[in-house]
């Protein structure tokens, strides 16, 4: 017996790979995907199983919303024909009678909403709801809302049976997660991980056909996110079946056109037959220079094709052996790989490629290394990082950009205002923090300033209050301390702020130190006032630093959640969500001459922080060491300027609306 599975609220979705394949998609005949998905509604319980949830357990979650209300704001997301909204809004006005209800409908199919308008008009006592229809993909909804209801919050929102067919489920979820009241509620409905369902498309789904988008995303998928960002949530099974007796009738029409819709390929009866096919799943060891891939079947030849910067790696297997070895160009320990939606499919007749799908930043496969990571010893971090700050241009070079482009961002966000809510996200000691806050003043002079820093380090938050005892002119800004990670301050900020808003925030030199940027990114970004900016600053991806990690990263330690994340990426994620930016340029260099004198020991604790290796010269080979400075001293990374051998390592800032 199949089985449903619900949880409130939210996860981040691990990425699939998809198989290519030569089996027609039945998403791409709509009358086809329509008729097959009717028939699926006729043989499964699913309906009656959801409705059963929500005649049982969902009243007492209704009910616990909003006691005391006269109005609600709901939501459903992806509502297809509107059988079960209205089946919610039933619910809604039985736990809180008399009350009028702002319902909005999220459908992108056109079909489907009629349907739903037309049940609307045939069902009685709907006069307390008014519908808003939304014909229109969810992505396409996030870019509206922000522009046309960016303060309004909801009650209740509910995602049933709907985030398989999303690019990116987890970044929609943690959207829609945004926008709740405070007592508000997200219900998601997904097909649970031990069900008929998955256990086929895990068997067989690389042979069907192009699919939608995330097809294998499970109830568990979910708490294994939840868990891991110590997010609580309540989950229920909800039994139902499937009845697929006609599928064993050959040349049943609708054991066909079941068949069709559970294998998400038309007329899977004539287009599939057996195929000497041979899948691989990569497996990577935790200890060596290679990784293996076990295969299914032997006799497979494949090739995988790898790109990061110019670093190319290539899987070789033998055509009488299921195992295969990376070897990488330039000995290369960590490889990167890119999946894209046409993935790996490998056949005993010939040689495929599996290319990447680069999921908004890259995804990298770590190997062992036995170099200490600096990041293990903190006393020493901080040692080495003060010696780049010393040696480098990078502060300077943001406060030329805080001085001058961005005055006139400042200027704009909250014109004629007498308070302004502003939020500093990796804060580190405050100087920069200060000197925008300075120029804050300066653009709106006479304002109190609600100051929000965020900062995990409590060293290095301690000075930052000893630099704000220490700096005059400052007794119009109240400051907020928040020593924790931004993990910990997103959920913090939920039971304490879900309704505050603000109008600047600045990310800088920091989102290389969260676990999941693109997610971290997005909550600060929904922080936003109408006019409010998000600023971001990171390492623009031509410096000598990143390619100095594309060619050793892989010796190197082994921390840095993100230590490959550029701006590149972040425009590569933003990019594909349609989510609009401004962009400048922060030329920046760092003097390393000092590395190049043995035992010199600012020269050590550079090199140390530029290679996050504890005591680099000490513990790296000979060969390692020398190829660093080899890489650095090289004419097209370092010049000599005035007798000092600089590198350069330029900055980008990015400035994104609500």
């Amino acid at each position: 017996m199949a089985k449903l599975g619900l949880v409130l609220p939210v996860f981040r979705v691990s990425l699939l790979i998809k198989m290519a394949a030569t089996l027609a998609s039945l998403l791409d005949n709509d009358s086809e995907y329509k008729k097959a998905f009717q028939v699926f509604l006729e043989s499964s319980t699913e309906h009656k199983s959801v409705k059963a949830f929500l005649n049982g357990p969902l009243p007492a979650i209704l009910a616990s919303i909003g006691e005391g209300k006269t109005t609600f704001n709901m939501m459903g997301v992806g509502s297809g024909t509107g059988e079960l909204d209205l089946e919610i809004l039933r619910q809604l006005q039985l736990q809180h009678p008399g009350a009028k209800v702002d319902n909005e409908v999220v459908e992108p199919s056109s079909d489907m909403l009629d349907k739903y308008k037309d049940l609307v008009l045939k069902t009685p006592d709907l006069d307390h709801v008014t519908f808003t229809w939304n014909n229109m993909k969810t992505s396409e909804l996030e870019k509206d809302w922000n522009e046309r209801n960016p303060e309004k919050k909801l009650d209740f929102i509910h995602m049933i049976q709907m985030l398989y067919y999303l690019e990116d489920p987890g970044a929609a979820v943690l959207f829609f997660r945004s926008l709740l009241q405070k007592n508000g509620k997200l219900l998601i409905v997904l097909v649970a991980g031990d069900s008929g369902f998955i256990n086929l498309w895990d068997a067989y789904g690389t042979h069907f056909g192009k699919c939608h988008l995330n097809q294998g995303i499970s109830v568990e998928d979910m708490k294994r996110f939840l868990d891991a960002r110590g997010i609580t949530y309540q989950k229920y099974k909800i039994p139902a079946y499937v009845d697929i007796t006609r599928c064993f009738t050959p040349g049943d029409e609708k054991g066909q056109r079941l068949l069709d819709l559970l294998t998400e390929v038309r007329e899977f009866t004539q287009g599939f037959h057996a195929q000497s096919s041979v899948f691989c799943t990569i497996t990577c060891t935790q200890s060596g220079v290679f990784c293996t891939i076990a295969c299914t079947q032997s006799g497979v030849f494949c090739t995988i094709a790898c790109t990061q910067s110019s670093v190319f790696c290539t899987i070789a297997c033998s055509q009488n052996s299921v195992f295969c070895t990376i070897a990488c160009t330039q000995s290369s320990v960590f490889c990167t790989i890119a999946c894209t939606q046409s993935s790996v499919f490998c056949t005993n007749q010939g040689v495929f490629l599996l290319a990447v799908q680069m999921r908004q930043y890259r995804h990298k496969l770590k190997m062992a290394t036995s170099l200490p990571s600096l990041a293990d010893k903190y006393p020493e971090y901080m040692k080495s990082f003060q010696q780049y700050l010393d040696s480098s241009f990078e502060h300077q070079c943001m406060t030329a950009f805080i001085q001058a482009p961005l005055q006139n961002v400042l200027s704009s966000i909250r014109e004629g205002k007498t308070a302004l809510n502003v939020m500093g996200v990796g804060s580190g000691s405050g100087e920069i923090d200060l000197e925008i806050l300075r120029q804050l003043q300066l653009q709106h002079p006479g304002a109190k300033v609600d100051n929000e820093v965020v900062e995990p380090s409590s060293d290095m938050l301690q000075k930052y209050k000893d630099l704000v005892a220490k700096t005059p002119d400052l007794d119009h800004v109240t400051f907020t301390w928040n020593n924790m990670k931004t993990s910990e301050f997103e959920k913090d900020w939920k039971e304490r702020n879900p309704e505050k808003k603000m109008d600047f925030i600045h990310m800088i030199q920091m989102l290389y130190y969260v676990e999941d940027p693109e997610a971290t990114l997005l909550f600060f970004r929904s922080l936003l006032r109408k006019n409010g900016k998000l600023l971001l600053i990171v390492l623009s991806g031509e410096g000598v630093w990143t390619k100095l990690w594309d060619t050793y990263g892989d010796q190197f330690c082994k921390n840095g959640m993100n230590q490959y994340l550029t701006a590149k990426d972040i425009k590569t994620f933003l990019d594909s969500r349609g989510i609009p930016y401004q962009t400048f340029c922060l030329p920046s260099y760092i003097d390393i001459t000092n590395c190049f004198t043995p035992g010199d020991k600012k020269g050590e604790l550079l090199l140390d922080n530029l290679t996050e290796v504890q005591n680099f010269s000490k513990n790296a080979s000979p060969e390692l060491r020398a190829g660093v400075l080899d890489l650095l001293r090289g004419p097209d990374c370092s010049q000599e300027v005035d007798g000092r051998i600089k590198i350069s390592n330029n900055l980008e800032a990015l400035l994104l609306g609500p």
